[in-house]
Parts: structure tokens; sequence; C-alpha cells
């Protein structure tokens, strides 16, 4: 049985070189040794659509070939191909067009940075998959928000198909970074650079206003997202608390980067917060979500100096007041040095109670108090508390 050598392929690699506006020349890289190859050509085709042939090699050998018969190759489009002719006079498939006016404008294609995203303590910039048939490599290139200073080069990626970058040398909630992305071919052209993307950075403070309603609050700012051609639609704030997961609080429109939280649990201290911003719509719906913060309200308790024991159930326990307290106790003291009542109880209070007495002989109490917010401080105080009957 007498098999049919096998069709050929063309170079993986082909470059179209500009010397000067009156010459071109093609190189192309080496084809895998065998054995049933027996020439490769390069075809020409003029701006009227004329087919010729330049040259015929017999070697595997990468080559090139200078064209000087053209006119005006930047406007005028010539284009070039190769094609590989096995012994039995089969020919393999057709390489892909080199094109004098697509070289000369813009060599490759750009790629689209579809967005910049917070993912944890890392950054991860994702992109469109490079339409270039010669593709070479990505380039990333990546900088500060700051006006003026342009992106560095960081790391190139090889594989035409990964097209997530993670970046891990960051501190995301410190600074927004900005990436942009190039496409190189094997011929070492490079694309113009994508679109910028600028990751969001959330920023907040917790505000104890004693005069003020609400008094507590978190305000809260962040970056507007660049850069999506057509723009953020929305941004959408996020919280929750150590225990529960992240739930929308509030949109607001894209021209809006502040919001003030006021909407507290008061038996519950310490948030989180992100901020996600939706692109508008005509291109890939993209969101890009911002670092996450934690904010803490410090706890704070008011207890009271007398409790008019007359039984007109108007004060008449001795109760305290409490805000984003995690841990509490209570000690209370007769004048003797007596413990008279004490509780980790942050809700409850004391009737007056002890030895079956209420309010016992004395008048004057003694009070200690040690609680702890989501701060994780100790906090102390001490006082006394008078009895008016």
């Amino acid at each position: 049985v007498v098999r049919e050598a096998p069709v050929l392929p063309p170079p993986d690699v082909l470059c179209l070189n500009f010397v000067n506006d009156g010459t071109l020349r093609i190189d192309w890289e080496a084809t895998d040794s065998s054995k049933y190859f027996y020439r490769m050509t390069l075809y020409k085709i003029d701006p009227s659509g004329n087919r010729s042939v330049l040259v015929n090699t017999y070697s595997q050998s990468q080559g090139s070939y200078v064209d000087t018969d053209i006119v005006n190759p930047r406007n005028r489009d010539y284009s070039y191909y190769l094609v590989v002719e096995n012994i039995c006079g089969k020919l393999g498939s057709k390489s892909y067009l080199l094109s004098s006016v697509k070289e000369s404008e813009i060599p490759v294609d750009a790629t689209y940075l579809k967005t910049a995203t917070v993912n944890y303590q890392r950054v991860e910039v994702i992109y469109l998959k490079s339409s270039e048939e010669d593709f070479g490599h990505y380039e990333i290139y990546k900088g500060s928000r700051d006006k003026g200073v342009p992106l560095q080069y960081v790391t190139s990626i090889f594989d035409i198909n990964d097209t997530i970058y993670v970046d891990s040398d960051v501190n995301v909630n410190d600074r927004s970074y900005c990436y942009q992305i190039r496409v190189a071919d094997n011929c070492g052209h490079l694309s113009k650079f994508s679109n910028e993307g600028c990751t969001i950075v959330i920023r907040g403070i917790p505000i104890n206003e004693i005069k003020n309603i609400p008094r507590f609050k978190f305000d809260l700012t962040w970056d507007d997202y660049i850069d999506w051609p057509n723009g953020v639609a929305e941004y959408e704030l996020i919280r929750s608390v150590d225990t529960g997961s992240l739930k929308p609080i509030v949109r607001v429109d894209n021209t809006i980067q502040e919001f003030t939280d006021s909407d507290l649990d008061y038996d519950w201290g310490g948030y989180w917060y992100s901020v996600f911003a939706y692109e508008n719509q005509g291109m890939y719906n993209a969101i890009s979500r911002s670092n996450d913060i934690y904010l803490i309200q410090p706890p704070l308790v008011f207890v009271p100096n007398a409790v008019t024991a007359n039984g007109d159930n108007l004060n008449d326990y001795f109760r305290w007041s409490d805000v984003f307290v995690k841990e509490f106790e209570m000690l209370v003291f007769n004048r003797w040095g007596e413990k008279v009542y004490q509780t980790t109880d942050k809700n409850a209070n004391w009737s007056g109670e002890f030895k079956q007495s209420k309010f016992g002989s004395s008048n004057v109490y003694f009070w200690i108090l040690t609680y702890k917010g989501w701060d994780n401080i100790t906090y102390r105080d001490n006082g006394t508390l008078t009895i008016v009957k």
C-alpha cells in the first residue's frame, strides 16, 4: 500500500517590513523539516487584484524576499502569502495574508481592556482575546491614577487565550492602579495601547457627632472607574457585618462617588463595605469591584448616676444605655465594699435586690464597668449611683 504524501503547512511566522517607501521586505521562519517537502512559493497580489509568483524556494530554512516593484505601498495595498508544495505536487494551506496598508497603518490590531477589578488583595485585568493571526504576546503596562505619569511595562503573556492578568504586587486599599494592554506579533510589531482600566478605591471614616441626628454614621467615598468608552452607568454600594454576606444598600448615579450610611445596628460595631461600578450599555456590560474596607464604630456606654426607687415605674431600676458593645461586665458595690451585683449581659438591669432587700440600707453605691467593642480595645469606667427615695 502506497500512502499519499501529506500536504505541508506554511511557516508559522511571516513578517512584512518597510525598508523605505519604495521597498518592502518579506521575511519568514523555517518550516518543520519533512521528507515530503518540494518547494515553497511566495505570491503577491497587487492593488488591482492581480496575483503573481515572486519566488520559489526549495529550502525549508528561514528566508526573505525584497520587493521593489511597488508604488506608494502605504496607501495602495500589496498583499503577500506563502504556500508549500509537497513532492507529489499537492499544495498545502495558504499562510495568513500580509497587507502593506495594514502593516503601515496599524501593523497589529489592538485589544480591548474590559475591566480592571479588585479580587480580595489582588487586581484582575480582563481583556479581549487578540484577533492577530501572527500573535506573539500581550504586553502589560501598569501605573497609578496620577495624571501625566506614563504607565510602565511590567510583563508579557505569550498565550493568546490567557486574557486575565492577575497582579499581586498591589496595595488595593491605598492606591488606584491603572493598566493598558498592547499586542505584539511575531515580527515585533506593536499595536496601539488598549483603553485604560483603573481600579476603584473605597475609603471611609466613622462619625460620632453628639449634636447631630443621626449621631452615628460612616462617611464613604470612592474613586470613579476609568475608562469604559460609554462610561459608568451607576455605582452600587454593598455592606455586611462580620458574620454575614455583602448585600446591596444603595445604587447611585455615575456622577456620585460618596454616601453616608447611618442605618446602623447599635448592637454591631464593625461593617464591611465595597462598591461596584457597572458599565453603560453598548459594550460588554462589564463590572469593576473596589477593595473591601472594614470600618468600626467605637463602643459607648452611658451610666446614670441616680435611681428614683419610689415605685412609680419611672427610673426604678439601675440600667444603662450602650451602643456598639461586644463584651460587657458591670460590678456594683455598696458603701462597705460588698459586691451587690454583677452581670455580663449588656441588656440587663439591676432592681437593687441584695440579700432579700431592695437597695438595702445604703443610698450610695459604687460601680465599675469594663467593656469592649469591635475595635478590641478594653474600656473601663466607674462612678457612683445615688438612690433617691
